[in-house]
């Protein structure tokens, strides 16, 4: 079985040098104008959020990680990147939502990665286990 590697997009190719450089300006203005084109584009959002952070500014950040938690997430990495940037803004408990214990991948439970949470957190009025 191979798996086909995506080339990384220029506009994340280029934020991701400025973002190394410590331009974090350059980095949010290249990724804000690429979002703004298609504003469900994952990757750049959590860019956009670590470089956000970088700066020191939280309520940006807190904003993006709520737009990237309400994107599906199409498999166990995009829903581990999710639930990690949810971590880094201080959202714990939406964070653990993404990745219950007994969900760790698709193919054990695909419901998850569907709706985002465990038939537990269903069963418990949608919210998460502990």
């Amino acid at each position: 079985m191979q798996t086909t590697v995506q080339p990384t997009p220029r506009h994340l190719q280029r934020a991701q040098r400025y973002f190394d450089d410590g331009q974090l300006v350059a980095a949010c203005a290249t990724l804000e104008a690429h979002l703004r084109r298609t504003p469900d584009d994952a990757d750049s959002l959590s860019l956009l959020l670590h470089a956000w952070l970088k700066r020191g500014r939280m309520r940006p950040a807190v904003e993006l990680a709520q737009r990237l938690s309400a994107l599906p997430a199409h498999d166990a990495q995009a829903a581990l990147r999710t639930a990690t940037d949810l971590m880094r803004v201080g959202d714990f408990t939406r964070a653990r939502c993404w990745i219950p214990r007994s969900c760790r991948t698709p193919a054990i439970a695909p419901c998850c990665f569907a709706t985002r949470n465990c038939a537990r957190a269903q069963a418990n009025t949608n919210r998460c286990w502990r």
